[in-house]
């Protein structure tokens, strides 16, 4: 089934696997779709990338998104 969302793809500004690689999304410079309409321009979205039912994202993983953060906190600071 074909939705017809407001962005092109991925609605994450960024994605992190467990290899410990941060990838783009949608990138630093647009809105992410994650939240709702009214609140995304307030936040960042990262998804990790894999299945964390009986998990939690791994050292690497989380590791980067701490880096990402620190860039959001120098880019905003």
């Amino acid at each position: 089934m074909f939705l017809d969302l407001p962005w092109q793809d991925i609605g994450y500004n960024f994605l992190v696997g467990e290899d410990g690689v941060a990838y783009d999304g949608m990138g630093w410079d647009f809105v992410s779709h994650h939240i709702d309409p009214h609140n995304d321009y307030l936040s960042l979205g990262i998804a990790f990338i894999g299945t964390f039912n009986n998990s939690i994202p791994n050292d690497a993983a989380l590791e980067r998104t701490k880096l990402l953060l620190s860039c959001l906190v120098t880019k905003v600071g």
